[in-house]
């Protein structure tokens, strides 16, 4: 269960709550004690991952593979639909 300001929300309304905290173009980025040697040592997949989160693309990657999974799941619903009326 999650609260934003007291009010009831989504684990996904807080997620895009603090991807939204940069301060514009020219926002710095705070990296963890810890966090630059797996950054370093990381694949280059996951080395865009960062640098995705940090700019705030992976928020809207993210969404388009929802709305994306959504519009199969409804494609297939109405699959099923069709389906039945033919009948």
């Amino acid at each position: 269960e999650y609260h934003i300001n007291g009010t009831q929300c989504r684990l996904l309304d807080v997620q895009e709550l603090l991807s939204d905290t940069g301060m514009g173009r020219q926002m710095h980025v705070i990296v963890g004690q810890g966090q630059l040697d797996a950054i370093l040592s990381s694949t280059p997949e996951e080395r865009r991952g960062f640098i995705e989160e940090a700019a705030g693309v992976l928020k809207h990657r993210r969404r388009k593979e929802r709305a994306i999974s959504k519009l199969n799941q409804m494609a297939g619903n109405l699959s099923r639909v069709e389906d039945l009326t033919d009948e």
